[in-house]
């Protein structure tokens, strides 16, 4: 009997059952080709078993053809030939299914290329970024997903997963540049926040002097002081300057160039400075005679209040000659002193001196006008998306018209009034505008009293929009300043006894002059 599978098998076995268990002898022989010429595969010509079923196992064969010849029996005299059932046993080649796996630069998926998983089973992936980078996107057959490591569960399909990575953020302060720095105490250790040293290492350790260092604090900073630890309390001498570009052109800011103190830490403490930079320069020491810097920590102190004399007008669209934008800061709500400018929109930008954490606004009107308008309030006068007060349909006069907000570090604040509500006249008139930092509201700088209030002084003309403005009676020591009525200043000098001073004419605002006796001051404003 010849059994045709129709195509070509991978036979590892073959199972023989008989009729009432008969131990049948014979022979299996099995071909591709019907040519069974030398394809003896199962001999039990001899056989005496009558197990149920009688089975053979053997090394793959490939066939489609399979011959089975009875050629008598064990135990059975008769002549029949009944067989019940007869199987091949197929080899049945794995099912494997192929996952691709990659990953970007700056980081490394494992495993990774082409991997084999075989029908039902299990894979995972595990991605890891490189030092400095995070990992930025994973995809899982074209889909996003947030899980590391990442397995594949019960495989029936070809899969492909995928990572993408990105630099870390930023950390700040960070290390600009160095002049020097040994192997085993590198700038970094000035900035790691160990204040003591715990570690031997977290320092800055530098053969010879002079050396410096720059620190990079991601962005202006409002700095009011400086803190410097040094190894074994040395009395460095040096100098710290402050920048917000690395042009280091401005006076120097700590200067400790003589420096005999050693208390820990070196405190210096001065009016705000806007700056992202900070250079610390090492020139030598008082009472160390080696030729090391060593510093263990550096910090600076933030400021964040508005420095004396702010805030002060930055710019303005227009206005009145009666009506000067820097009413809109003089600490005076009276309908008298108001900023006022004809038209809509009309828009007024206020400088605080520094970035500081502003938290809330309030706006006075004349005659209690409900304007409408905006407040944006920024770093660096850029106001890209920096609106914080949306008043724009504004119906409210209740006075101050009052808006707090979650902290915003901030410079400046522009202000700008597009209408009104129940008033139907042109004109913008704001009285008063206050920002609220740490919890004060912040109005300009306290007028200075007249000049007749000043001993023997006097000053002519006044007020003066052009021409020579002229002081006489002038004490020793004291200190001239001019500033427009915007808050600028425009002058400064210590004369001996008389002085006068030429005022172009601006065509805009006059000027109003104040000098600074030792620790009162004066002045006059028109």
């Amino acid at each position: 009997m010849i059994l045709d599978y129709g195509e070509n098998k991978t036979i590892v076995g073959t199972r023989l059952y008989t009729y009432q268990n008969r131990a049948y002898r014979y022979k299996v022989e099995m071909s591709q080709d019907l040519d069974f010429t030398g394809d003896l595969v199962v001999d039990r010509l001899n056989n005496t078993s009558g197990t149920q079923p009688i089975t053979d196992d053997f090394a793959a064969v490939s066939a489609r053809y399979v011959k089975i010849t009875i050629t008598g029996a064990s135990g059975y005299s008769g002549s029949w030939v009944s067989l019940i059932e007869f199987e091949i046993a197929e080899s049945i080649a794995p099912v494997n299914h192929t996952i691709t796996a990659s990953a970007g630069p700056n980081g490394s998926i494992a495993p990774s290329g082409s991997v084999t998983v075989a029908q039902g089973d299990n894979q995972s992936f595990t991605i890891t970024a490189n030092a400095g980078y995070e990992v930025d996107q994973i995809l899982v057959d074209g889909v996003a997903t947030t899980v590391n490591p990442y397995t594949f569960n019960n495989v029936t399909a070809d899969h492909t997963i995928s990572a993408s990575f990105k630099a870390l953020p930023a950390s700040y302060p960070a290390i600009h540049s160095v002049s020097a720095e040994s192997s085993d105490a590198p700038a970094d250790g000035l900035i790691d926040g160990d204040y003591h040293a715990t570690n031997a290492n977290a320092r800055w350790s530098a053969d010879g002097m002079p050396q410096w260092v720059i620190i990079d604090y991601g962005a202006i900073k409002n700095i009011g002081g400086t803190r410097l630890y040094t190894y074994q309390n040395r009395a460095y001498r040096f100098k710290i300057e402050m920048s917000q570009d690395l042009t280091f052109d401005e006076p120097v800011v700590v200067d400790r160039l003589a420096n005999t103190d050693g208390s820990q830490p070196i405190s210096d403490d001065f009016a705000p400075v806007q700056a992202r930079y900070v250079k610390i320069t090492v020139t030598g020491a008082s009472g160390y005679t080696g030729a090391w810097v060593s510093l263990i920590e550096f910090g600076i102190i933030e400021a964040t209040s508005v420095p004396e004399g702010y805030p002060v007008i930055n710019s303005f669209s227009t206005a009145s000659a009666d009506g000067p934008s820097s009413n809109l800061i003089d600490n005076n709500t009276a309908s008298s002193s108001r900023w006022a400018a004809s038209g809509f929109p009309q828009w007024i930008v206020i400088d605080y001196g520094a970035v500081v954490p502003m938290t809330g606004t309030r706006l006075w009107t004349y005659q209690n006008r409900a304007y409408q308008y905006k407040v944006e309030l920024s770093a660096d006068l850029d106001f890209t998306g920096d609106l914080v007060v949306d008043r724009l349909n504004n119906t409210s006069s209740t006075q101050p018209i009052a808006d707090d907000f979650a902290a915003v570090n901030a410079r400046y604040a522009k202000i700008t009034v597009t209408g009104a509500s129940g008033y139907t006249g042109t004109w913008c008139s704001l009285t008063e505008f206050n920002v609220v930092v740490n919890g004060e509201l912040k109005a300009g700088p306290t007028v200075a009293q007249p000049f007749a209030q000043a001993s023997e002084t006097s000053i002519y003309p006044n007020p003066v929009t052009g021409g020579v403005l002229k002081v006489d009676g002038l004490e020793e020591n004291t200190v001239i300043s001019i500033w427009s009525l915007t808050g600028a200043k425009l002058y400064e000098q210590k004369p001996i006894a008389a002085w006068s001073k030429s005022i172009p004419a601006t065509g805009k605002e006059p000027c109003w002059c104040a000098y600074n006796n030792l620790t009162e001051l004066f002045g006059t404003k028109q």
